[in-house]
């Protein structure tokens, strides 16, 4: 068996990775805390410790990384040195292969898997596409929801960004109608994304010793090694 040895990301990419690595934990711990409170201060005035707006403001800043970094991760998508949109299209053949990698992760057998070579996979980028950008846009819309009933044009800072909130909220509200929905979608994307790190890091790590294909330190060095018959 022989290898080769391919390049998969690039410094931009990478860091993008990094920033969003860290976000994410940032906005699921604090998300955690927001959903169900602990912290309860029996001395001196609750007024002094502020714990929930600290946590929130980790939550927004967090927040605020990710969603500039979905717009990084959106122009890759398309006019990246691997453009994942190329690797989804022609639709029938790449959805054929995309199903054939996602019976080769189930069965982590290496014959199961489709030849890809240098190139990325179709379930690849089909999971980059449903949960790198559409779910963290529906992320972004659901948070900007349930924030937009405190913004007004005379608590925010930012010229026109009370309109900004109300515009983005409305979107919310028409794909999932009322606030309690919108908060539990958000809720439900968010364990969704948790899962999804989860088996992604699994199986990284699964290739990276069984395999030995060098897929975690694609993160690092953008390069990893291909398994060639």
């Amino acid at each position: 068996m022989s290898y080769e040895r391919v390049y998969r990301m690039n410094l931009i990419m990478r860091i993008n990775h990094w920033l969003m690595f860290i976000a994410f934990i940032a906005c699921a711990t604090t998300g955690f805390y927001i959903a169900h409170p602990f912290l309860v201060f029996e001395t001196g005035e609750i007024t002094d410790s502020y714990v929930m707006g600290y946590i929130r403001l980790i939550h927004y800043l967090g927040a605020i990384f990710l969603d500039v970094i979905l717009l990084v991760w959106l122009y890759l998508f398309f006019f990246g040195r691997h453009a994942y949109f190329k690797f989804i299209f022609p639709l029938g053949p790449r959805f054929r292969e995309a199903l054939l990698m996602l019976k080769h992760y189930f069965t982590l057998n290496p014959e199961d898997r489709p030849e890809t070579y240098e190139r990325m996979d179709a379930l690849n980028a089909w999971g980059f596409l449903i949960f790198i950008i559409l779910f963290k846009a529906l992320m972004l819309i659901t948070g900007f929801a349930m924030l937009s009933p405190q913004i007004t044009a005379q608590n925010t800072a930012i010229p026109g960004g009370h309109l900004v909130f109300s515009g983005v909220g409305s979107i919310a509200y028409f794909l999932f109608g009322d606030l309690a929905t919108i908060r539990l979608a958000h809720h439900v994307m968010a364990w969704i994304l948790i899962v999804f790190v989860i088996i992604h890091v699994y199986l990284e790590i699964w290739r990276e010793v069984i395999w030995k294909e060098g897929d975690i330190s694609i993160v690092f060095s953008g390069y990893k090694f291909i398994r060639k018959k």
